[in-house]
């Protein structure tokens, strides 16, 4: 999916926006955007968070990743923002 943006848009740009939440939101959530009609092009299930990226380029012009943070996930995104 990166590859393929790159290969279109050699130039760069912006591929996809992700949205945070807790993961106990993560089936709600994209559960509504597949009955809206967004395709899955991707998920993948870490132990720090799940992720699901969806194709919503014909409404928003770009793929919206959602991305449900574990307890764990929380407490690596913390550090991150002080690193």
């Amino acid at each position: 999916m990166f590859h393929d943006h790159l290969a279109r848009y050699p130039a760069g740009g912006t591929q996809h926006l992700a949205f945070r939440l807790p993961v106990e939101d993560f089936d709600r959530v994209t559960a509504g955007l597949h009955k809206q009609g967004h395709a899955l092009i991707s998920e993948v299930d870490h132990p720090i968070a799940r992720m699901a990226f969806f194709d919503t380029c014909q409404t928003l012009g770009l793929v919206t990743e959602i991305m449900g943070i574990t307890p764990e996930g929380w407490v690596a995104v913390e550090q991150m923002k002080r690193s």
